[in-house]
């Protein structure tokens, strides 16, 4: 959240911590109404909702019908293994979710001891004192105590637009007011526009007003979401063309072999095996686990994944916004010129006192702070106002308004001293002077800002003395004063390696044009277009802008309404866009964005809610490796996919084989295909996510906005594969069955040959970087788990029983070696070609 400093007039110590904990215990945690539903559950529901494993479950029932009990038991031991294998699965992506969502519980500022502590929202308590600043979400219905210019967004309540004004209420509770609220009631969801100040919260949870209307909706029903992605509308359509081939295959071996009732069942048991051997239903759990557990991977490097969705757009980002402040810098402002000048004969301040005299009194800002220590190391004091002085905020009339201003009162409420600090260009406007003074003064502020310095200038004014409230004083120059802000560590870095990838990295920053420049030419952005400013952005037609934005990489004096325009020029040019971002007004541009990205430490709420991305520590850096991870997850998917399309074909073609040649025995039997789900499952998610992170991802070019999963090329790869296990599984299915004409020992010896070639097609599409066996341990254990269930199969007869196979002799098991050896080797030979890079968007830099 933002930093927030408690005003020192604070008239509450607020709880004591033991106080809070034991109202904690009493009247629970400060959260709004769950639906109660058990998480094991509802993944059980969202399984059997799945078409493979109604296949299965349809299966088991066929067989328990047909009096087969033995099989019957051994398809439900294989089903319920399968299911226990999803949910696991999906355990692990519920598991790294609910991390996110730790990392995501909102904290507010409160008064614990007489001090400002920073606790989640939901440790909240009623009595607690609460810090409340414009762009946060109010987490509990409160009193306003004490505060100013205080105005609220109810609309979330209300559906009313218009911000409401807030009152101040010293002492006493909520009162209750016919046809309306009570004006000083801040309640929990509402957010505030402006103003600062203390509440006291008087309900959490359940009793505040937001929480009664959640607990009405506890008994409704929700919509079911839609499943539009391009994985799961892949899915249903195949799930259609599996119902189809399973109706044909039935009728077709069934009529071939004289329509008798044991022909039927051969049939109904064929056609489930292709239809299940036709659906990839391990797409979509990959999908989602992948995704899962990359945003929890990302937590460790402070990223905060709000949108799963988001990082895979992320990897397709070619444009970067950032603002400067903050994210490429430290924002850890020092004042490098102490203007230690004598006050000047017309100015009895210093430019460091007037420009703690244009400064709020709880600084909040790092240069305000930083004007503060600058003040401590020169007069070994906290710097003070003048004795009997009162602040007021005041608002600057017109657009543009780059800076702060005070006015300063006194005792009776009379105007002493009005003090501003901002852009210098905007004061010397406001300030009469020769035209010669004034260019010399603009000479010295680019001679700074071409040093990468941030120049502030201080102006003051006193009402004049035949009209005190004057709406218009006279002001003066009070001088000026710089700041150095240092790149954050590897910002250089990380602006190459987006150069590499091919991402265009724009600068944003509310600084002097000259400022900008220097500051991104040390980070590395390409600064031979000059810099733009946000005064000329607002002056441009939509054409014009994204003329201007055609190479230029740096825009100063940008203000957080200019930066939606930038958005949505360069999305006209067909770029994606990601924006970072942490105000209230930089919501707008944060949604328009492909992926929003607020700061964590500094940003408002409703940036944050705004945003897709978080950067906990406002690192730049963090969000490049973001990127990295995003393109990591997709290039993985992709590698999972080809490995899906190879091992699906060869078992549909096996299931196939007693459709289109009625003299040949069912090969595959559904109890088969549910042990291979039992290896093309996890081979997906388990080794593919241990294998070491790619080496190249940042060294191509954004993939097409229309680029396929895979793509011709690729796809003709993963199909070349699974037709080379296909013929080997094929050539020993025929092989066994002509010499010995027991079905058991055809099936046998085409089951274990795919069940050889799956390690393999798995092994040449994880890539060359990653072939070693002994570089994954998850794949060391895969194979570990075949050779010993093999093992097991062999040498136990009772196990061969209840998976229809047998023993094969050792000359014919010799033959069948062979084949096996000859198939693996063309698959290996496929390696030699890796799959391609994906297609890189046309024009990508």
């Amino acid at each position: 959240m933002a930093v927030v400093h408690v005003p020192p007039s604070a008239p509450h110590p607020g709880l004591s911590a033991e106080e809070a904990g034991t109202r904690l215990l009493r009247d629970g945690p400060n959260e709004l109404p769950a639906r109660r539903a058990s998480d094991l559950w509802a993944r059980l529901r969202g399984l059997l909702e799945e078409p493979m494993l109604l296949l299965l479950a349809g299966t088991t029932v066929l067989y328990a019908l047909l009096g087969s009990r033995e099989d019957a038991l051994a398809m439900a031991i294989g089903v319920g293994f399968v299911m226990g294998m999803s949910i696991f699965q999906q355990g692990r992506a519920h598991r790294a979710l609910e991390a996110l969502r730790a990392e995501a519980r909102p904290w507010t500022l409160a008064l614990r001891d007489a001090r400002a502590t920073r606790v989640l929202a939901r440790d909240l308590v009623v009595g607690d004192w609460i810090v409340v600043s414009a762009g946060e979400r109010m987490a509990a219905d409160a009193i306003l105590r004490e505060g100013k210019d205080v105005r609220v967004d109810e609309s979330l309540l209300t559906g009313e637009a218009m911000p409401v004004e807030k009152v101040c209420r010293p002492s006493g509770g909520y009162q209750d007011r016919s046809g309306g609220t009570d004006p000083a009631l801040l309640r929990a969801g509402t957010l505030l526009r402006s103003g600062r100040g203390l509440a006291e919260v008087i309900r959490t949870g359940r009793r505040s007003e937001a929480g009664r209307i959640g607990a009405s909706l506890e008994t409704i029903e929700g919509a079911t979401p839609r499943r539009d992605s391009a994985v799961q509308r892949m899915v249903g359509q195949l799930s259609w063309l599996a119902f189809w081939a399973c109706a044909f295959a039935t009728v077709t071996h069934a009529l071939r072999q004289g329509g008798t009732l044991l022909a039927w069942r051969d049939g109904a048991l064929a056609g489930m095996a292709l239809a299940i051997s036709l659906i990839p239903k391990e797409l979509p759990v990959v999908t989602t686990i992948f995704l899962a557990l990359g945003a929890w991977r990302l937590t460790r490097a402070r990223v905060l994944t709000r949108r799963l969705m988001c990082l895979a757009t992320l990897g397709n980002t070619d444009v970067l916004c950032v603002d400067k402040t903050g994210t490429l810098t430290m924002n850890r402002m020092a004042l490098v010129i102490p203007d230690d000048q004598e006050a000047k004969a017309d100015a009895p301040w210093s430019p460091v006192e007037l420009g703690l005299l244009a400064s709020p009194p709880e600084a909040d800002d790092p240069m305000e702070q930083a004007l503060g220590e600058a003040w401590l190391a020169r007069k070994q004091e906290a710097w003070r106002p003048p004795a009997g002085w009162h602040p007021q905020t005041s608002v600057r009339p017109g657009s543009g308004w780059m800076g702060s201003q005070m006015t300063w009162l006194d005792a009776s409420g009379a105007i002493v001293l009005e003090a501003a600090k901002g852009a210098p260009e905007q004061l010397l406007a406001m300030c009469p002077m020769s035209p010669s003074a004034r260019q010399a003064i603009l000479a010295e502020v680019t001679s700074l800002a071409v040093q990468g310095k941030r120049v502030l200038g201080i102006a003051w004014a006193r009402p004049a003395a035949s009209d005190p409230a004057a709406d218009c004083p006279v002001w003066f120059w009070g001088g000026l004063l710089a700041f150095d802000d240092p790149l954050r560590p590897g910002v250089a870095a990380a602006v190459a390696r987006c150069r590499e990838a091919g991402i265009r990295v724009i600068m944003l920053t509310g600084d002097h044009p000259a400022t900008a420049l220097a500051k991104a030419a040390e980070a590395g952005i390409d600064t031979t277009s000059g810099c733009a400013s946000g005064s000329t952005i607002r002056t441009m037609s939509s054409d014009q802008l994204r003329q201007l934005l055609t190479g230029r990489h740096v825009f100063a004096r940008v203000h957080p309404e200019d930066k939606l325009r930038l958005v949505q020029a360069l999305q006209a040019d067909g770029c994606r866009v990601t924006m970072t971002g942490d105000g209230v007004n930089d919501a707008p541009a944060l949604l328009a964005a492909q992926v929003g990205v607020a700061m964590g430490k500094r940003g408002s709420d409703v940036a944050r809610e705004s945003a897709d991305l978080i950067l906990l520590e406002d690192d730049f850096p963090a969000l490049v490796s973001a990127i990295a991870e995003a393109r990591t997850i997709h290039s993985r998917l992709r590698r999972a996919a080809s490995f899906i399309v190879s091992a699906h074909i060869p078992i549909a073609t096996l299931a196939l084989l007693p459709a289109v040649a009625p003299s040949l025995p069912l090969i595959l039997l559904p109890i088969h295909l549910v042990l291979l789900e039992g290896i093309i499952d996890p081979s997906c998610t388990l080794v593919l996510e241990a294998d070491k992170e790619d080496d190249d991802v940042m060294k191509q070019t954004p993939r097409a906005d229309d680029a396929p999963l895979l793509e011709p090329h690729a796809l003709r790869l993963a199909v070349s594969r699974g037709l080379a296990a296909s013929i080997g599984s094929l050539a020993a299915t025929l092989f066994t069955w002509q010499a010995s004409g027991q079905a058991d020992m055809a099936r046998t010896a085409g089951f274990l040959c795919l069940i050889a070639t799956l390690p393999m097609i798995l092994h040449v599409s994880r890539g060359p970087a990653r072939r070693g066996p002994l570089t994954n341990p998850a794949f060391a254990l895969l194979l570990l788990v075949i050779a010993a269930g093999t093992g097991l199969v062999s040498r136990f007869p009772i196990l061969q029983h209840a998976l229809h196979l047998a023993s094969v002799p050792g000359a014919q098991a010799v033959a069948i070696g062979c084949m096996l050896t000859a198939t693996l080797g063309v698959i290996r030979l496929s390696s030699a070609e890796d799959m391609p890079p994906h297609a890189a968007r046309p024009g990508a830099a």
